[in-house]
């Protein structure tokens, strides 16, 4: 039998949800007051009976949701009951109503600051369900580099569809923390839109250089639905940071006050739905399809769940059975080697995305068509030919995949062709998938084996597939699976090991671009790809590198680069960039720590008059790590004294300052940590425990005097108990902390 199936530009959607098919779910008990929202939403939905719950063991609800089996599924709890371990339970849960590894349900978390603000979220969402979406896009990101905060108008454009758009780009003037006059003229004007997208870096309170749960809290955007890809900006309570110290990673588990939260203030606005992340988590590109595809007519809930079929690759690809997140727990320590950026940073921080919001909400009309990615399937034998094609201007945002790595690639992490199809009713049961063919620009590429699963679904089979490939060529690419009843794949189809690139492989330009690549996971050992390129053309290889910078492809690692391939006379060559007109991605400050590899007399005067005189933070910042590079004990006394002077604008180095002045070393260091941990502006907790801790090494009977005063301060009650239990132990005010949570 023959038959052909051709599947344009989408995912496929559920129907709206019906009665029967929604449960609410309470963590708090009856007569609670939040569970007046939970009463308001099961009633709208004809929900029935709420389901009782614990969140902080979730599976307590399986047995309900394993009877109902139903499409959509709301969780109102406290803002207290959210974390990011509850947060990654829930998800492991939402995987075992069925016998497929997938989550088996959409759903979504209603919460707020207070039961009135939970059962208004409530009352607006059911509101906008009876208005009609206005159709203008927002978004709203922080840019780094310096220059000037922008507002412009323009067009969204995806396949069909072309929409307003509004866009805002937040930069923070030299010396300041946030261009506040720009966002207090322009945040407002993202009311009247439909749908809004934000970034940046973020912290529960903020994203960083932009605006702050204050300045959210101010605006009304009914209807619109927001997804913010910062960091934290999801965080209600408590939330994860990581601590290095020396070759160690230690996890903390901090705390926000509800007012000053990002995400309950942006329930405050009107908003009717909103994605955003629990942990720190580089999700641009993952959020930004997300995002696309409710645009695309998708629910927020049917949109969430195409995330986490992506999260369940990513973990398949890695060999695990299932979406596998570990748990967050405050105190314990591992050595810094063992964390790897894609596993356990970009592919576990994924499991830390939550939907405030009803997940059968639906903004916008169908219209998947809109999404690029091409798919086609037909039938040949007992086989089933899956292609799928997606244009090149599509690729940075739909092919970039943070979960799986490339050997030897250009970056590290691979990019990738997924897709998900509805299997015919007839077709045969896939036991292997293999792929045929891939191409970029009519061109071979080198593929790692498809990671794929099967998926039942409301009666109906589905099969998500996706080939990785690397970075490096150019035009459309397209990609030729085969889905067989087959148990193994055919010999001929096996991938190939791939070899690993070499410096032989690559001219010096491609070299210094390969290096600086691989040089930006501290993890990867680069010591031999160093030694090449040091053997190269000197002069050449140094102008290279510069070229590199003034390009804004530098990072935090490009002076790795600068000190094996630098000459006599080439600290002149960065102290011209010093100098020079502003680079983009902060290249200046790039070639202020490069200095730090010079050490002559000229170049320690010249640092030692940047943080004399130096009024910008960054460059400051630079020019202090560049010192500590040389150990030079004369930069202590000022960079010190601006640590101490906790001056608007400056909070983004200080955490930088305070490691430069612990390699320097001085002897006046304890002075400086006492008075820093003794300062009432130091509010950040994880900067005044680790200066804490480091002052104990230096001098314990001072920090014991230091950690009693700090107890007996106003801003120690705002610490997270794990923290205060720390300080207090070291105060000899309690008996040893057991990984306080």
């Amino acid at each position: 039998m023959r038959w052909v199936i051709v599947v344009l530009l989408g995912i496929l959607f559920a129907n709206p949800a019906i009665a029967g098919e929604y449960v609410v779910l309470s963590g708090v008990p009856e007569g609670d007051p939040y569970d007046k929202a939970a009463a308001r939403l099961a009633a709208h939905h004809g929900a029935g009976k709420i389901v009782r719950f614990d969140p902080e063991k979730p599976e307590s609800a399986l047995a309900a949701l394993k009877e109902a089996a139903p499409r959509n599924v709301a969780v109102v709890v406290r803002p207290e009951q959210i974390d990011v371990n509850s947060v990654r339970r829930f998800l492991r849960m939402a995987t075992q109503v069925d016998a497929d590894l997938f989550v088996d349900f959409a759903y979504g978390f209603i919460t707020g600051a207070t039961p009135e603000d939970a059962l208004a979220f409530v009352e607006t969402i059911i509101r906008a369900g009876k208005t009609k979406q206005p159709r203008k896009v927002g978004s709203a990101g922080v840019w780094g580099g310096t220059g000037q905060s922008q507002a412009s108008d323009g067009h969204y454009e995806l396949g069909a569809l072309k929409l307003p758009q509004r866009t805002l780009r937040f930069r923070a003037p030299a010396g300041q923390e946030r261009d506040q006059p720009f966002i207090d003229a322009e945040l407002p004007s993202l009311a009247g839109c439909g749908a809004i997208i934000m970034g940046g870096h973020g912290m529960p309170w903020e994203i960083g250089h932009g605006p702050r749960a204050e300045d959210i809290g101010k605006l009304r955007l009914f209807p619109a639905v927001a997804f913010n890809y910062a960091c934290h900006t999801g965080v209600t309570r408590r939330y994860p940071q990581r601590e290095y110290s020396g070759g160690n990673v230690v996890e903390r588990l901090m705390e926000v006050e509800r007012k000053r939260s990002f995400a309950l203030n942006m329930i405050k606005t009107g908003i009717t739905g909103y994605v955003a992340y629990v942990n720190p988590r580089p999700a641009g590109p993952e959020l930004s399809t997300d995002f696309a595809r409710v645009l695309a007519g998708a629910s927020l809930g049917e949109s969430r769940r195409a995330d986490y079929a992506k999260i369940l690759l990513g973990y398949l690809g890695w060999g695990e059975k299932g979406i596998v997140p570990p748990e967050w727990e405050d105190g314990r320590t591992k050595a810094r080697k063992a964390v790897d950026p894609v596993r356990h940073m970009m592919l576990d921080g994924a499991t830390g995305g939550i939907l405030y919001g009803d997940p059968a909400f639906r903004p916008f009309e169908r219209n998947a068509e809109s999404l690029p990615l091409a798919k086609a399937v037909k039938g040949e034998g007992e086989d089933l030919i899956v292609a799928f094609a997606l244009a090149e201007r599509h690729m940075g945002i739909w092919c970039a995949d943070p979960f799986r790595k490339f050997p030897g690639g250009l970056h590290g992490m691979a990019r990738k062709l997924y897709g998900k199809i509805e299997l015919p009713a007839d077709a045969p049961l896939i036991r292997s998938v293999w792929i045929d063919t891939a191409t970029q620009g009519g061109k071979p590429i080198r593929t790692l084996a498809p990671v794929w699963a099967l998926e039942e679904d409301d009666g109906k089979r589905y099969l998500h597939v996706k080939a990785n490939f690397d970075y490096g060529a150019r035009g459309d690419v397209a990609v030729r699976f085969v889905a067989s009843s087959r148990a193994e794949v055919p010999e001929a189809k096996r991938p190939k090991p791939l070899r690993e690139m070499n410096p032989a492989d690559f001219d010096l330009p491609g070299l210094v671009r390969h290096v600086n690549t691989l040089a930006l996971n501290a993890r990867t050992d680069i010591t031999a790809w160093l030694r090449e390129l040091g053997s190269r053309s000197k002069p050449h290889a140094f102008d290279h590198v510069v070229a590199l910078i003034r390009r804004g492809q530098g990072h935090w690692r490009t002076h790795l680069l600068l000190d094996v391939t630098k000459s006599t006379g080439d600290e002149k060559k960065l102290m011209a960039l010093v100098g020079g007109p502003a680079l983009p991605r902060y290249g200046r400050w790039i070639a202020m720590k490069g200095l730090g590899l010079f050490d002559l007399s000229h170049v320690r005067a010249f640092l030692l008059e940047q943080v004399a005189r130096g009024r910008d933070a960054g460059l400051f910042m630079s020019a202090a790590q560049a010192l500590a590079m040389l150990q030079e004990e004369q930069a202590h006394t000022p960079i010190a004294k601006q640590l101490l002077a906790f001056e608007e604008g400056w909070s983004g180095v200080e955490g930088h300052l305070l490691n430069a002045l612990h390699d320097i070393g001085a002897p006046a260091l304890a002075e400086t940590l006492d008075a820093y941990v003794r300062h009432e502006r130091a509010t950040q907790e994880m900067r005044v425990w680790v200066s804490l801790d480091r002052l104990k090494a230096l001098d314990a009977k001072r920090a014991v005097a230091a950690a009693k005063a700090l107890t007996a301060s106003a801003r120690f009650a705002e610490f997270a108990a794990g923290t205060q239990a720390r300080i207090r132990e070291l105060a000899g005010m309690n008996e040893p902390s057991r990984s306080p949570k």
